[in-house]
């Protein structure tokens, strides 16, 4: 097959998945690397019947610290609520997004949690997005292991932008907080290094 005709049958397949015509998805269906026609396929094994397992079908799709294509999703929402994609693989998802440095994907993924789980995914997502002023508050948060979270992923990121007013903030709260090997690393390295 081509390039010009892969890309003609991709475009197609796209435009079958935005319409939710599903048989003919299919019909035409051959593979795909694009993320966003693998999250339609699995939709259109859901129209047609299908339980897609999160393991293996929907985990390469769903652990990626970048936003996910549009087409994605309802199969994500999908899962969620029918049992494939649990807290923990939901915090996963969290954990790299914000390591890579995306507090966009970090809020939107902290939509299929509520309570306590959201907030401290906000929380993370803020100390991310705007590490100075979310740092400048975590005096008063609670020792929470997500809490603590928040704080080292936010000051790893404010040790790049300002090493010495991150030591300075990691002064403060060092010994407000029960951290664990890990944590704490990713914070002393961040200052060292940066």
């Amino acid at each position: 097959e081509s390039l010009a005709a892969s890309t003609l049958v991709e475009t197609m397949l796209r435009e079958l998945a935005q319409a939710g015509d599903w048989p003919t998805f299919r019909t035409l269906w051959n593979d795909s690397e694009a993320t966003d026609l693998r999250c339609a396929f699995q939709r259109s094994r859901i129209a047609a019947g299908e339980k897609p397992k999160y393991s293996p079908d929907i985990d390469t799709l769903w652990m990626q610290p970048r936003p996910a294509p549009s087409l994605c999703e309802p199969l994500f929402t999908w899962a969620r609520q029918n049992g494939e994609l649990d807290d923990a693989e939901v915090w996963k998802r969290i954990e790299a997004a914000a390591i890579a440095a995306n507090p966009g994907t970090v809020s939107a993924i902290a939509t299929m949690l509520s309570g306590n789980d959201k907030a401290a995914a906000d929380r993370i997502a803020a100390s991310v997005s705007d590490p100075a002023s979310a740092l400048a508050t975590a005096a008063g948060w609670t020792d929470t292991p997500r809490n603590r979270d928040a704080i080292s992923l936010g000051m790893y990121r404010f040790a790049r932008k300002n090493s010495a007013a991150a030591e300075v903030r990691w002064n403060e709260l060092e010994n407000k907080f029960s951290w664990d090997p890990a944590q704490k690393n990713r914070v002393n390295n961040a200052i060292a290094i940066y």
